[in-house]
């Protein structure tokens, strides 16, 4: 299975954005995504526009034929958005 979030815009409101769509979501690499994000967000200035984007998916190799191993891939970018205009 997979999952994305994304947001554009300054810092604590794409962290309010972020958060909410993580709402629901129970796997552990997703709530470790949740709070490596919402730490990153918290140590830029306000006034900083960011463009966040992270996914990421979780399977099981039991389906191979061999033990059920889960597996979890995750990406996570945080840009700063020089010369953002409002």
């Amino acid at each position: 299975m997979s999952w994305s979030v994304s947001a554009t815009g300054k810092a604590p409101v794409v962290a309010g954005a972020i958060e909410r769509q993580f709402s629901g979501y129970a796997w552990a690499v997703r709530q470790q995504a949740r709070a490596t994000i919402a730490a990153a967000l918290s140590a830029q200035s306000p006034a900083v526009a960011v463009k966040v984007t992270a996914f990421g998916s979780q399977s099981t190799l039991g389906h191979f034929g061999g033990p059920d191993i889960v597996t979890n891939n995750l990406s996570i970018v945080i840009e700063p958005i020089h010369g953002f205009l409002e």
